[in-house]
Order: structure tokens, then C-alpha cells, then sequence
């Protein structure tokens, strides 16, 4: 996010995290790097995406969200119906949400829910992952550490559609 916004200065940026302590790790490298256009929100995004005007956002960055592992904790999980029907909301239409994580498992759950939504186009295809990093050549360090230790991780773009589509009447695809 440091490094995106300082290669952006005129873009305004809003960073949520759940972690304090991530929140303060982002606030030291947003000042070693100067940039000043970048909000940084403490919290729930489920609670705080709520709190956002429908069509607000140029662009919504999802990165390596926990894939809470346990059964019982399964309904932590950020990219649930609930959260990509939110992100629809604050997305301007034509407008593109970008999400990575190096669990292939929640990936195909994300498909899912971002294809099955109605609301969104999946860019590389039904149920396909995505590069994005000639768009976007910025890298987090997760992804950076990802790289290095040789863990995969897999890139997805969904693109707002103008309206939702019916989710019943989605073409069904099976893989």
C-alpha cells in the first residue's frame, strides 16, 4: 500500500485493518515514504465497508484476507455473500476489484462468490485466475515473501458490472 500510494500521489488511498499493530506497521512505511494520501481505518471491514457511499471507489485491493481455517470460525471469513455484495456497492461500475491469497482452497471460494454474486465479471474467465501485475507493479510483502519462499498464490480481477445479474440465472460452470 506504501509503495502503491507513493507511486500514486494523486489518488487518494483508504487502508482497513483489523490489527492495530498492521495499522501501525503501514502508518511508519506511509511516513518513510512521504506519502500522505492514504486513510488508514482500525477495525472490522465487514462493519467499516458499510460506512462507505455506493459508487465510491475506483478500485477495491483485496490482499491475502485470513482464510480462518476452523469450522467455527468460518464465518470470520471477510469474502463472504454479504461482504462481495458490499463491495458491489461502494464499486463505480466498470470498476474492477482485485483480490490474491496463497490458499488456492479459499481462492476457489472467492471465485464463487465474486462470480456468483451477479454482480461481477471474473476478467480471466469462469472460475480462472488472473496476473494483474503489469496493471498493478506495486507488490505487497506478503506477496514479496510469497515469491521468495516459493509459496503460490494466485491473482483474481472481477469487474463491476453496470447491474447484477440474477444470480439464478447465471451460467452454471462446472470444473
Amino acid at each position: 500500500m506504501a509503495a502503491r500510494a507513493a507511486a500514486n500521489p494523486r489518488a487518494s488511498f483508504v487502508a482497513i485493518e483489523r490489527r492495530k499493530k498492521w495499522g501501525d506497521d503501514l502508518q511508519q512505511k506511509l511516513a518513510r515514504t512521504g506519502a500522505t494520501n492514504v486513510d488508514i481505518l482500525m477495525g472490522d471491514a465487514n462493519e467499516l465497508i458499510r460506512t462507505f457511499d455506493e459508487a465510491t471507489f475506483d478500485a477495491v485491493h483485496i490482499h491475502f484476507p485470513d482464510p480462518w481455517w476452523k469450522r467455527r470460525h468460518l464465518r470470520r471469513r471477510l469474502l463472504d455473500r454479504h461482504f462481495v455484495t458490499e463491495v458491489a456497492r461502494v464499486l463505480k461500475p466498470g470498476c474492477a476489484a482485485y483480490v490474491q491469497t496463497d490458499v488456492l482452497d479459499y481462492a476457489k471460494v472467492v471465485l464463487f462468490r465474486f462470480e456468483g454474486s451477479g454482480w461481477f465479471e471474473n476478467v480471466a474467465g469462469p472460475l480462472e485466475y488472473t496476473n494483474w501485475r503489469e496493471e498493478i507493479p506495486e507488490k505487497s510483502l506478503r506477496e514479496m515473501r510469497c515469491e521468495r519462499d516459493g509459496t503460490p498464490f494466485v491473482q483474481m480481477k472481477f469487474v463491476r458490472r453496470e447491474t447484477g445479474i440474477d444470480a439464478g440465472k447465471l451460467e452454471r460452470t462446472t470444473g
